[in-house]
């Protein structure tokens, strides 16, 4: 095979000239030789940038972003922008939506305001320990409600107190009479738009220069008529009002393209073309706290057009917001929506879809009939009613825990469009097993410290035993753990075990406690219980019943 480097090139050239009868001698420090060392290194360079072309232009070995999106449009995929944090805010026009959850042993004092099962109740006296909603003598409920109702419209703006963080409604509300409270739909950012009048040519684009522009919260009006986002206009016809719109390849803007009458309709000479949208920062707009965004920057007007103070606070963080898809994400992401191929017919496509179109799901796992029966030990094609047509949906979020309702209403609209009219999708709550590891480990070489050492091993572990880090349903193997636990650095040798714990608490001081173990095939005399008052303040968990080798453990507890 010839290379291509600088002398490779220079030898070849000296070799054939010197072949020819008048370049026969050629001297070794001429102004020829001085020439072919220049043509030598152009060619070289030339031959490099053409390799790293060639290698460019494969989707498994490309090794800048640019390259993959010039090619997503072969896939049917479309990587995402920056995503903004979202999630619900509580509106009303009483500040007691910041109130607390009622709390047992809390001592309330008269006026007092509470929330029990997201219902505002008012103190009428002191109280301690009564119920709320059973105690007409302590509690009655509050009403904060409008005397009229009062609108939030699309595109009203919330922030924190500094104003750092600015979050945006994407839906109009409305806070009516008799509602204490509302919870609206927001995305972290603030609305922006982008104007321009049309020249009226075949596919005709703008480019709106924003590297910040939110993924998926954005409208299109030509001539104060809403037109459609599509993935392809080469799927419509001349009629359709539809636009497609088009990363940079450094994700730097968006080009909103149009049709040409034969795929999707064409603009007009002097179409007044406006584009809403919201400009997010990204994976920086997350906010992990509760009662964080609690100003309204918008004014807020009843249907009256009147004034109307009002508040707001976020119950839950607002989470979810990421940067743009990085080059690793492309490269994985879209080959899976590719051999989806915009249908949803099994497991795998309900699992692509669902965690590459909506940023809030870490992981997903999906079965139906198929692997509910081959779980059972049955025949795949089993005809259960029960089972028939079911999509179970198990899924995290980011946060690392259950999808909220409001998220599994956005998967569902989302899925909508891909899966069959018969597909019933029902949600699943997933379970955590927890783990501890416990291990004795020793260190003999005096140039690490136990300290170092302790904590590279809870370091290893930890991020490779993490909520991110596994698969739904992923085993963990002995000598996986103690593989690792030997590769880290100043561990001569170690003795190692986990254990599995389950936690329940009690809501009541007379309760059945049913307490289904997420595990099977547990060694026997290995199944312990223990008990810690947290109401009574105390700390340290107090062992109460050890299982008696037959996997058996059955406790009767009198708590006072």
């Amino acid at each position: 095979m010839l290379a291509y480097d600088v002398d490779s090139i220079r030898n070849r050239m000296i070799t054939r000239l010197r072949g020819k009868a008048s370049w026969a001698n050629i001297l070794a420090y001429s102004v020829n030789l001085r020439l072919i060392d220049c043509f030598a290194e152009e060619l070289s360079d030339l031959a490099n940038y053409d390799t790293y072309l060639t290698r460019e232009t494969k989707w498994s070995l490309a090794r800048n972003s640019s390259s993959l999106l010039s090619a997503e449009s072969i896939h049917r995929y479309e990587a995402h922008r920056k995503v903004g944090a979202f999630g619900l805010l509580r509106f009303a026009i009483s500040n007691e939506i910041t109130s607390a959850d009622w709390i047992t042993t809390t001592t309330y004092a008269t006026n007092a305001v509470v929330y029990y099962n997201d219902i505002l109740y008012i103190a009428l006296q002191a109280t301690t320990g009564n119920i709320p909603s059973s105690s007409p003598t302590y509690w009655q409920l509050l009403d904060i409600s409008p005397l009229i109702n009062v609108d939030i419209p699309k595109w009203t703006v919330f922030s924190d107190q500094a104003g750092n963080y600015k979050f945006t409604s994407y839906v109009a509300q409305s806070l009516t009479v008799g509602q204490n409270f509302v919870d609206i739909n927001v995305v972290q950012g603030v609305p922006k738009s982008y104007s321009v009048t049309a020249t009226g040519i075949n596919n005709e684009e703008f480019l709106l220069d924003e590297a910040n522009v939110e993924n998926a919260q954005y409208e299109l009006y030509v001539n104060n008529v809403l037109w459609t986002k599509v993935s392809n206009l080469l799927d419509y016809t001349s009629t359709d009002l539809v636009y497609e719109i088009e990363n940079v390849l450094d994700f730097s803007g968006i080009y909103l393209k149009f049709g040409n009458d034969t795929y999707g309709k064409k603009l007009t000479a002097g179409d007044a073309v406006k584009f809403y949208y919201v400009s997010t920062n990204g994976s920086t707009g997350n906010v992990n706290s509760s009662n964080t965004v609690i100003k309204i920057d918008s004014t807020i007007y009843d249907v009256n057009s009147n004034t109307v103070t009002a508040y707001c606070t976020n119950i839950d963080p607002l989470l979810g917001g990421s940067d743009e898809e990085d080059i690793e994400q492309i490269r994985l992401n879209a080959p899976k929506i590719f051999q989806t191929g915009d249908r949803a017919s099994s497991a795998n496509d309900y699992k692509a879809i669902i965690e590459n179109d909506f940023n809030f799901v870490l992981k997903a796992t999906i079965w139906g009939s198929y692997e509910y029966n081959i779980d059972a030990g049955l025949d795949p094609w089993t005809f259960i009613p029960a089972e028939e047509n079911v999509v179970h949906v198990a899924a995290i979020s980011v946060a690392e825990t259950n999808l909220t309702p409001t998220q599994q209403l956005l998967i569902s609209a989302g899925v909508n469009t891909y899966k069959a009219p018969t597909d019933i999708v029902t949600y699943e709550t997933v379970r955590f097993l927890n783990i501890a590891f416990t291990t004795i480990a020793y260190v003999s070489n005096t140039s690490y410290t136990l300290s170092s050492v302790t904590n590279a091993i809870r370091s290893t572990l930890g991020s490779t035993y993490s909520v991110s880090a596994l698969d739904i349903y992923q085993n963990i193997y002995f000598s996986d753990y103690q593989a690792l636990i030997d590769g880290v650095a100043g561990v001569e040798h170690h003795t190692s075990y986990v254990e599995i714990f389950y936690d329940y608490v009690f809501g009541s001081a007379y309760v059945i406690a049913d307490a289904t173990l997420p595990s099977e095939l547990i060694k026997t005399q290995t199944l312990k219980v223990y008990i810690q008052d947290t109401v009574g303040g105390q700390t340290t968990w107090t062992l109460i019943g050890t299982d008696d080798g037959l996997e058996l453990l059955m406790l009767r507890l009198d708590i006072h």
